[in-house]
């Protein structure tokens, strides 16, 4: 067997690194959509400290937590539909699998339209989709 691999991922691990959450993303885009599991909001002082970072850094941050435990077609179309709205230019998700889910559907339906099914399968999103921090 042979192949490549690339995967162009950043990873910052460590003490403090959350505090430099609005900086991460500033680098990307200037209009957030966080896509947070309102459960995990409810818990993690962490996920209550991510908004507190992003609402407090001068980015217009947009705050979508209408994600169920089994993210669905609904979930998906009514995250794009806010992004574009608020017109986001990358995508925060916090919390676990739904809530990364449903950031990277909802990033690829609101750049390129239809529903989440056109692109289930190998290679079927037809272009770049907006920067995600998770």
């Amino acid at each position: 067997m042979q192949f490549n691999y690339y995967c162009p991922t950043e990873l910052r691990v460590g003490r403090g690194q959350l505090a430099s959450l609005a900086e991460s993303v500033d680098e990307l885009g200037k209009r957030p959509l966080v896509v947070i599991d309102p459960d995990v909001r409810k818990v993690s002082a962490s996920a209550q400290q991510s908004c507190t970072v992003l609402s407090r850094s001068g980015l217009s941050a947009e705050i979508f937590e209408e994600i169920p435990s089994n993210p669905n077609i609904e979930t998906v179309t009514a995250g794009a539909e806010v992004f574009r709205k608020h017109q986001a230019d990358v995508v925060v998700a916090i919390g676990g699998g739904s809530a990364l889910d449903s950031a990277k559907a909802i990033a690829a339906v609101a750049e390129h339209g239809g529903s989440i099914w056109d692109y289930i399968g190998d290679d079927l999103v037809p272009g770049p989709i907006a920067p995600i921090v998770a």
